[in-house]
């Protein structure tokens, strides 16, 4: 019986180790891995450089012919920045282009967030940072031969109070005020409240 069990034992820790063995394999997005889409002699990236991944999150890039590359041809699109699929990816365009040297650096697209949403920035999910559009990214150099990943990221945008809105409003202060002065012994706050309280559902 313990021999049985010992077999059984050594067996399962055998397949534990072939299931790790090929997991980690697969992982190409992994640091040490290359992802072979980006990445080698057919690829539009070389070893040394990075490719930037920018997930839209529901916006759409500013601007026109964005390079986008056709994995089934291997070769480039240029694409105008409203039909951009998300995610986009940016390869390099030259083998001197986004090298990890700690020198060279990208300039971050412009983005159209979604209705009612501002940009806040990019975040970065390798470092954890956030960058503005338009800016300049400065490629790490331990980042050769890696996808990097950036999210957009947005806030609620501020509420604009429509314009016959705003306009009420002062006439309310206006003929409140005079209200006030003349049949509430001049209390002008009692006014206003009076004509917001009449008038005021109806804007």
């Amino acid at each position: 019986m313990k021999k049985a069990l010992s077999v059984f034992l050594a067996v399962l820790m055998m397949f534990s180790v072939l299931s790790i063995g090929s997991t980690a394999t697969g992982d190409t997005t992994a640091p040490g891995y290359y992802n072979e889409d980006w990445f080698g002699p057919n690829a539009p990236a070389n070893y040394n450089q990075v490719v930037l991944q920018f997930n839209l999150n529901g916006g759409t890039l500013k601007g026109s012919n964005f390079v986008v590359w056709n994995l089934d041809t291997g070769k480039p699109e240029y694409v105008d920045g409203t039909k951009v699929e998300s995610p986009w990816v940016m390869v390099p365009l030259n083998s001197t282009d986004m090298v990890a040297d700690g020198k060279h650096s990208v300039t971050l697209p412009a983005i159209t967030p979604p209705d009612g949403r501002s940009f806040d920035c990019w975040y970065c999910v390798s470092d954890g940072n956030g960058y503005g559009a338009n800016s300049p990214y400065v490629i790490p150099a331990s980042k050769a031969g890696q996808v990097i990943e950036f999210t957009a990221q947005w806030s609620a945008a501020e509420y604009e109070v429509p314009t016959m809105t705003k306009v009420m409003g002062i006439l309310f202060k206006v003929f409140g005020t005079i209200i006030g002065l003349l049949f509430y012994a001049g209390d002008t706050e009692a006014g206003i409240a009076m004509m917001e309280k009449v008038f005021g559902g109806l804007f």
